[in-house]
């Protein structure tokens, strides 16, 4: 696997910008993501220092040795369970530190990010740099500098800040769940109270065909419709004529099929006239939306129904969940600002004010 290069931030404090690539992103792209725990990056720089530690002593005391050609994994892993997925002869980046760093990254983007390899192998080489990075910096003792350590002990009480929220998060759901059957009562009071709220709307499945007022005059636009629409009066398949004449890109390639939609999911010009359709086949005359002339097929039609409480249980008791972490965690915090025992030196504070400061956005001064 190829070194890939990465652009160097200022070295100010590198943790504070965590070195990722996201399905969302190139993988070449420095990208900044925010943990899903939101824990400070800082947790990332304590593993790397913590790694990289005996390798800065050992290159400070001894030329450094050089590694080995990192094994794969798959020879590896048998005989280790904790393999070198790469390194050099300063660092290494073992499976461990590979899923420790998944686990830094939102839900929904950990899922899916194995399945590339080009994205695995972006990651590893970016942990790699910084491990480098963190290991020359303790050899060259900047963690002695008091500048440094001044800022390392304001993001070390930052990142345990985040662990004691994380860890209070932890008790509240495991009281939660302990408490779980005795809330089904209340969970069915929150159903009952907003039954409109799990009410599924009416719906409609359709196909449809665009001619743009973007990319045709409002008349062309209305002119072509019309006609297609004779074609189709005529024994054209709709489908077929929608995969050759649409103007919507999205859609052209399913020959012009929506799917099921509500109401209010579409234009409102587009609805009304998909709704008011009466039979499956049914064609409509144009119909005018933001994005031009439309012909609409419609597919089928489902009833709008009430959601029984059984269906909808679960994201009640989500909500309830979350609500009740919510709670405890804002309680902590009131706990802290509303502490008896807090002093505050106004001298000192008023010292720290300078007249005419000015906020960018802000055009008056900072204190009236």
């Amino acid at each position: 696997m190829t070194l890939l290069p990465m652009t160097l931030l200022p070295m100010t404090l590198l943790p504070m910008t965590r070195l990722l690539v996201t399905p969302d992103h190139p993988p070449s792209a420095l990208h900044s993501v925010r943990s899903a725990s939101a824990w400070p990056c800082i947790a990332a720089l304590f593993a790397l220092l913590a790694v990289a530690a005996p390798s800065a002593a050992q290159s400070a005391a001894a030329p450094a040795p050089t590694v080995p050609a990192v094994p794969s994994v798959s020879n590896s892993a048998a005989a280790d369970p904790d393999p070198v997925l790469i390194g050099n002869a300063t660092a290494q980046v073992r499976k461990s530190d590979y899923l420790l760093e998944l686990q830094r990254l939102p839900a929904d983007i950990r899922g899916g990010f194995g399945n590339n390899k080009r994205r695995i192998e972006e990651l590893l080489s970016r942990m790699l740099v910084i491990k480098t990075l963190a290991a020359q910096a303790l050899a060259q003792k900047l963690d002695q500098d008091p500048e440094v350590m001044a800022r390392l002990k304001g993001e070390m009480e930052r990142f345990y800040a985040g662990a004691r929220q994380v860890a209070l998060e932890r008790v509240a759901l495991a009281e939660f769940e302990a408490r779980k059957a005795s809330l089904e009562p209340r969970a069915r009071e929150l159903y009952a109270a907003d039954m409109k709220r799990f009410v599924v709307p009416e719906q409609v499945s359709a196909s449809h065909i665009l001619f743009a007022t973007d990319k045709h005059s409002k008349g062309d636009a209305l002119k072509l419709a019309q006609d297609t629409r004779a074609r189709i009066v005529a024994g054209e398949n709709f489908n077929t004529v929608a995969a050759a004449v649409s103007d919507d890109a999205s859609t052209k390639p399913k020959k012009g099929r929506l799917g099921f939609f509500s109401r209010e999911e579409m234009d409102p010009g587009f609805s009304a006239a998909a709704f008011a359709l009466k039979n499956v086949g049914d064609v409509s005359e144009p119909a005018l939306s933001r994005f031009g002339w439309h012909l609409i097929q419609l597919d089928g039609r489902t009833a709008g129904r009430q959601q029984p409480y059984a269906e909808v249980r679960e994201v009640i008791f989500a909500e309830m969940r979350q609500k009740y972490v919510d709670e405890r965690r804002d309680a902590l915090l009131a706990s802290i600002h509303n502490d008896p025992t807090t002093k505050i030196d106004e001298a000192a504070v008023e010292a720290l004010f300078i007249p005419g400061t000015e906020v960018p956005g802000v055009t008056r001064p900072v204190k009236d």
